[in-house]
This record gives C-alpha cells, structure tokens and sequence, in this order.
C-alpha cells in the first residue's frame, strides 16, 4: 500500500514537472531561451520525459532576476514627465495671469480703461491715439514735450 502511494506520488510529480517544463518553454521569449532554441527545447520535454523537464529547468529556462534583489524604488511624482507638463503649464498661465492683472493696473492708473486699449488693439503701454503720429509714424508720448526740432525737413535734423 506504501509502495502504491510512493508510485503514484512519483508519477504526479513526474507528469507535474513535464507539464510545467512544456507551459514554462511555451510562455518563455524565445530570445530569453538558453542553449537551443524554443522547438528543439519542447522535443526534449516531450520525448525524455522527466530528464527533458529537469534540463529545462536546468539549462533552458530563461534567468529572470528575483523580485526582492531588484531595487523597490516607487516612481515620485518629479519624475513623472505628466506631472512636470501640467506643473511647468500652471506656472506658465498663473504668470501670464499676473502679467496681465499688472498690466491691466497700469492701464487703470494711467487713466486708460483696459478693455478699450485692447479692443482699439493697443494692448500696448498706451492708447492709441492717432493724432499723436509722429510724420515719420514714431510716436510721441504723452508725457514727454514735443521738441519743434525733431521733424524731418527742418534744418539740424
């Protein structure tokens, strides 16, 4: 009864370490594979039964690194090249955000109202004003005098 149970327990694990062994080779990359190739490697499983299973796991099978010697170092949110775009993104329209509540401050204490200088598309420093041309099309300043001099055509120019 012992001698039955030692047989079929051998033949279990035989049977359990040739369909292992095959399903091992099967789902292996084949460039992972040592010694032959992934064919002849399922013919020796097949036809040496239970020395072809053992020199797969032996010889063929491919080495894979053990989870637990391979460094566990999680992935931080700095390098996450995401997180950075959507930072750099937020940083970028916060500071045009405040650019232009500055400029739109100074519009204010200059008199300007902002909405009309962008609409009249001077979005710059000051209005637009036309009547303020200059005839080479420089503009004055308002708060700068108007040197009499300065005009082409006139003699020290």
């Amino acid at each position: 009864m012992i001698r039955a149970i030692a047989i079929i327990g051998a033949a279990a694990l035989a049977v359990g370490v040739i369909i292992y062994s095959f399903f091992d080779c099967l789902r292996s990359d084949p460039r992972d594979i040592r010694g032959i190739k992934r064919g002849p490697w399922i013919a020796v499983i097949l036809l040496l039964p239970v020395i072809g299973g053992v020199l797969w796991l032996t010889l063929g099978r491919p080495r894979y690194a053990p989870a637990s010697s391979q460094p566990s170092r999680g992935r931080g949110p700095d390098d996450d090249p995401n997180f950075l775009r959507q930072i750099d993104e937020k940083r970028r329209t916060e500071q045009a955000e405040a650019e232009l509540e500055e400029w739109e401050r100074q519009q204010k204490d200059a008199g300007i109202d902002p909405a009309a200088a962008q609409d009249e598309g001077g979005g710059e420093d000051r209005p637009d004003n036309s009547d303020d041309d200059h005839p080479d099309g420089e503009r004055f300043d308002d708060d700068q005098p108007r040197d009499p001099d300065d005009q082409p055509g006139r003699p020290g120019s």
